[in-house]
């Protein structure tokens, strides 16, 4: 079997200051993800990108360059008939968690004749023996759909990697960097199963994640998860590994509402959310008030609720709705939506499906290397 290559893939997509701090930080952990795999022992890396200049000092590593961008699977079929389709391990932008070992693990699965994803419905990560298959992905697919479409279409069996934070954690969102800042600023602390790489360390320390909004809901949120008397409220997209883990793993009491699990495969396209029914009836205001007396402390994948609602914001405005900043939100019933989050008595941490899988793992992770170190 030829050695499998490592694929990696980068889109430099924003013109916000918002989405330049997240897409720096995809970078870092892009970069990060390369030299780890190096050392890991993948003797060909590729980065396909539409913005070659944050990966220029890269040794070793073939840019792969399209600055027109377009849909995923047309290109990955490029990228794929440039290694004549064989073993690969696409890592999308990287993973900040992932370490040498964990890498290093995955290719010799794959040497092994495996095909294995970060997560079956929704992976990050893909790992196969055989990438041609792939070659017959539609066009519309997106990276996240490759191991159900290599399942279900190709008949390809596909074994899910254990579920953990690091295996589960990237950076969709600003919610998600600013939980990967809490983790970098609580290196000393141990914080379990974050290993962050060199490169998005050195852009935490230099990058002040807060400055857009310091608020404290992340950290408030956190404390929470180690009170016994407290409540927490998590809604959307929650897989039932997360859901055990909340319930495992946490002193507070849990109420999770989850919701459209795979909503982008529903048959008739039309994703229903019960907050979204709620918040068209009510209004933004009552319902967070609802969501108040739920829980302590909220964590919300939004996502599914635009999706119910048809409303179709801007990644600048999605954004700025994770991060409150409701003022810059061109959107108007998103605006109203996340100004009546920022208003609330409780704190909502908001984000996208990182923010209810991994993000909840890291979090809990987080909470409790935190508790232990001011005991």
């Amino acid at each position: 079997m030829p050695e499998p290559c490592f694929l990696l893939f980068y889109r430099s997509e924003g013109e916000s200051v918002i989405e330049q701090l997240v897409d720096a930080a995809r970078a870092a952990t892009l970069r990060d993800t390369a030299q780890r795999a190096d050392e890991a022992g993948f003797e060909r890396i590729i980065i396909a990108t539409t913005d070659a200049t944050p990966f220029e000092s890269l040794p070793g590593v073939e840019i792969d360059l399209n600055d027109s961008g377009g849909p995923f699977a047309p290109r990955l079929r490029a990228v794929l008939e440039g290694i004549d389709a064989g073993p690969i391990c696409y890592a999308g932008s990287g993973m900040p968690g992932y370490t040498v070992a964990a890498w290093r693990a995955l290719r010799l699965r794959v040497e092994a004749g495996e095909t294995v994803a970060n997560n079956l419905y929704s992976a990050d990560v893909l790992a196969t023996p055989e990438a041609a298959p792939l070659l017959s992905l539609p066009d519309d697919a997106r990276d996240n759909g490759m191991a159900l479409w290599l399942r279900d279409e190709a008949d390809v069996e596909v074994t899910p990697l254990p579920r953990s934070a690091a295996a589960l954690l990237d950076i969709d969102t600003p919610a998600d960097l600013r939980i990967l800042a809490l983790a970098d600023s609580d290196r000393s602390t141990g914080t379990k199963g974050f290993d962050l790489g060199a490169e998005l360390h050195q852009l935490l320390l230099k990058t002040d994640v807060a400055a857009i909004r310091e608020t404290g809901v992340v950290e408030r949120a956190l404390e929470l998860l180690t009170e016994r008397e407290s409540e927490m409220l998590v809604i959307g997209r929650v897989g039932s590994a997360v859901w055990q883990a909340l319930e495992r793993e946490t002193a507070s009491r849990i109420r999770v509402i989850s919701e459209e699990r795979g909503m982008r495969a529903r048959p008739d396209g039309q994703a229903r959310s019960l907050v979204g029914f709620h918040l068209g009836a009510v209004g933004p205001e009552e319902l967070v008030a609802s969501l108040e007396e739920l829980g302590e402390a909220v964590f919300f994948d939004t996502r599914p609720l635009f999706a119910h609602l048809d409303w179709h914001p801007s990644r600048a405005d999605r954004f700025w709705s994770d991060a409150g900043v409701w003022e810059e939100i061109e959107h108007p019933e998103l605006r109203a939506f996340t100004k009546a989050v920022a208003n609330s008595r409780v704190p909502f941490v908001l984000g996208g499906h990182s923010l209810v899988s991994g993000g909840l793992l890291a979090a809990i992770d987080i909470a409790w290397s935190r508790w232990e170190s001011s005991a």
